[in-house]
């Protein structure tokens, strides 16, 4: 019952817009006075006002247009809150696209990739601190996408024992 008046109030609402006169349809304009005073007319404005059209005049096809597309996305509305409906009585859940069930296809994966790209750009941090980041926006990307791409290792650190160091001649004392 409460279906039937819903889509009967929507039903009286569609067709209350297209029975309306073509005269709802003129154009806007804005008129400014000397004092800075705004008025909206749909008559063009005085000769002491200044004036801007805010809408233009539409064509008859262009009305059309408009109400059909309307027409068509009311009714777009209308079935999937249906279906939603229908689904939520029956106790099944809609599932979503299949591309968004496949992993590296995902919403969070997506994300995580696009931080990835971020990270990798940013030009001003140090070596160090550029590779721990990276490695942690890396394990982002696994576990939203589902790979298995390798961190960043440690770069090798050069030691040099104490005693076996070149010194210039003439630093070292004797």
């Amino acid at each position: 019952m409460i279906m039937l008046r819903v889509s009967l109030c929507s039903l009286l609402f569609f067709v209350g817009v297209v029975a309306l006169p073509q005269e709802a349809f003129a154009q806007v304009y804005k008129c400014t006075d000397k004092s800075g005073k705004v008025a909206y007319s749909d008559a063009p404005c005085e000769a002491n006002r200044a004036g801007v059209v805010i809408e233009q005049k539409k064509t008859p096809e262009e009305i059309e247009s408009e109400r059909s597309s309307a027409a068509e996305a009311l009714s777009r509305r209308q079935r999937e809150r249906a279906i939603e409906s229908e689904g939520a009585k029956s106790g099944v859940q809609v599932s979503q696209p299949a591309q968004d069930q496949v992993p590296g296809n995902s919403l969070a994966c997506r994300e995580a990739r696009k931080e990835l790209d971020f990270v990798s750009s940013i030009r001003t941090l140090s070596q160090d601190e550029k590779r721990m980041r990276l490695n942690a926006v890396i394990a982002q990307v696994n576990a939203a996408c589902g790979t298995n791409m390798p961190l960043m290792q440690e770069p090798d650190k050069v030691v040099v024992p104490y005693g076996n160091r070149a010194y210039p001649r003439g630093l070292v004392n004797k």
